[in-house]
């Protein structure tokens, strides 16, 4: 009976504590992969982006 009252809280400081590891992972994970990561999708889109706007130069000219 004596333990009720101190086992909820010592349950909530662990999942404080869980929370605030995973936002420091997540932070670091951007940190290092972010930017390479953002890069790369950046270049891969790039041709789709290309051809997103010749298609839109290309209507443009037709209706001029």
């Amino acid at each position: 009976m004596n333990k009720m009252p101190s086992e909820p809280f010592s349950k909530r400081s662990d999942g404080i504590s869980s929370i605030k590891n995973i936002k420091n992972r997540r932070f670091n994970r951007f940190n290092t992969k972010g930017r390479i990561t953002r890069l790369i999708g950046f270049y891969t889109r790039l041709p789709a982006i290309f051809f997103f706007f010749a298609k839109i130069y290309g209507s443009i000219t037709i209706f001029q």
